[in-house]
């Protein structure tokens, strides 16, 4: 099946995810206005460890990045 957002590759967690050209870039928009700059991985559970780990601060910091991490996907 073909990407929702017309991008021409094939709709798969992965690319739908993290690679599309218009649903990835959130991503890079969260990354900065969490004043973060980090390349993240490209796979469902790479990511998430990665991305969630970012909130290294505190039990309540980890909370939060996984809250927003599973937000964004939601969102998607």
């Amino acid at each position: 099946m073909a990407c929702a957002t017309l991008c021409g590759k094939e709709e798969e967690r992965d690319h739908l995810f993290f690679h599309c050209d218009h649903y990835g870039r959130l991503w890079l928009l969260i990354s900065h206005w969490l004043g973060i700059v980090t390349d993240l991985h490209g796979n469902l559970h790479s990511h998430a460890t990665q991305f969630c780990a970012l909130g290294v601060f505190s039990k309540i910091s980890r909370t939060s990045f996984t809250v927003i991490w599973i937000s964004v996907l939601f969102v998607i």
